[in-house]
């Protein structure tokens, strides 16, 4: 779901019409919605409830701490190379780096866990 959030940035550098664009930002705040919330739900099930807050703590770290150096770059580096060259980087670099991780066996693989399949059956009286 994630890669579909390139696609607003291509549409971006290759001039597309407003309403396009419109649509394709839609299907990327789904598409990272939709990502944030499976790996959240991950997090919480499999995290120990006593190291919950410290692995929520790094993540956003993680998450996080390039923003401000990515944002000053941004501007002077499109100078240089170009707004629609950047885009276009951009957009390969969401798609590679994606679909790097689909090549990890245990990303590929990762499914949530089912609460209903792991709901101890309620004793009848």
């Amino acid at each position: 779901m994630f890669v579909a959030t390139a696609v607003q940035s291509i549409l971006l550098a290759e001039h597309a019409p407003a309403p396009a664009i419109g649509a394709a930002a839609v299907l990327a705040g789904f598409g990272f919605s939709f990502g944030t919330v499976v790996f959240e739900t991950g997090v919480q099930q499999r995290v120990a409830p006593e190291k919950l807050s410290r692995v929520s703590a790094y993540n956003w770290l993680g998450a996080m701490a390039f923003l401000p150096t990515g944002y000053a770059i941004a501007g002077p580096l499109a100078d240089v190379v170009g707004m629609s060259r950047l885009l276009w980087f951009g957009a390969g670099w969401v798609v590679a780096t994606t679909l790097a991780l689909m090549l990890v066996r245990d990303v590929r693989d990762y499914r949530t866990r089912d609460p209903a399949a792991e709901a101890a059956p309620v004793p009848v009286t």
